[in-house]
């Protein structure tokens, strides 16, 4: 009985350090702004950069993850960032 004891509480602890664990490490999931599809990305050294349908473009750190910057319209468009964003140019 009393191994069954042990046994019982290790598998307790297991999964209550794998629930932490998670919760610790989660992150959660994020859309693209206005409903817009990607129509392109790259991942360089440390920074992904996305191309939305429309031409803005988002830069994001992969390595520590941070909330996506934008940096601009690739077809030379308006350089305003969208409602809701960060831009670099300090618009």
């Amino acid at each position: 009985m009393k191994h069954l004891f042990y046994l019982s509480l290790a598998i307790l602890c297991l999964s209550i350090s794998a629930l932490i664990g998670f919760h610790i490490g989660g992150t959660s999931a994020r859309a693209t702004p206005s409903g817009q599809a990607i129509a392109s990305h790259v991942i360089w050294n440390d920074e992904a950069h996305v191309i939305l349908e429309n031409g803005d473009m988002y830069r994001n750190s992969v390595i520590p993850r941070g909330p996506a910057v934008y940096v601009g319209n690739f077809w030379g468009g308006e350089r305003f960032a969208p409602e809701k964003s960060t831009s670099e140019n300090g618009d």
